[in-house]
């Protein structure tokens, strides 16, 4: 709950739901696609912002789901900025190599993934949407590709956050073509 009393849910929770009471049945409460590329436009602004549009740029350093907060709107709000860093104090002769890289560091290889594998490693809850199998696994591998190119383990190897963006509302274009 933040200071104005809005309740948040950690992204976390929603990707790895867990078994809730509705009428006496368990049910899985989860996102379908939309809502997901919805979360990651989100961040991506946040993003945008905090790199681009604030008068001294903020680097994040630990962005995960745990830190990216829903609100009751399902609205995605980027948390938890204890390791963050104006860039400035990054790019100073004095920073050693060692205080810049922080935060979660990932744990599968992700060029394992596209395209064959997409299926097998995707949350089943996205395949059981009422849309063509070929259009969701289109997306998913777009999305795929804009995470990969996103999270590169060299930041300046990383997708430009604009061009992220852009992608990303291409690829929610084509989900709302789908479902139409």
């Amino acid at each position: 709950m933040d200071f104005q009393g809005n309740e948040f849910k950690a992204l976390d929770n929603w990707l790895h739901p867990i078994p809730e009471a509705n009428n006496g049945e368990r049910e899985f409460v989860g996102l379908d696609l939309l809502q997901r590329v919805d979360i990651a436009i989100d961040v991506a602004c946040a993003l945008d912002y905090l790199h681009h549009q604030c008068e001294m740029p903020i680097i994040h350093r630990d962005l995960k789901p745990s830190n990216i907060l829903l609100d009751g709107d399902m609205v995605a709000h980027v948390g938890d900025f204890g390791l963050a860093r104006f860039r400035a104090e990054l790019t100073t002769p004095s920073t050693s190599s060692s205080s810049t890289i922080k935060g979660t560091i990932g744990y599968a290889a992700p060029g394992i993934a596209l395209p064959q594998r997409v299926m097998e490693i995707v949350d089943p809850m996205l395949l059981t949407e009422d849309t063509d199998g070929s259009k969701i696994m289109e997306n998913l591998i777009s999305l795929f590709k804009i995470g990969l190119a996103c999270s590169t383990e060299s930041p300046k190897d990383r997708m430009d956050i604009n061009t992220a963006l852009h992608e990303l509302h291409l690829v929610k274009n084509n989900i709302l073509k789908v479902s139409s």
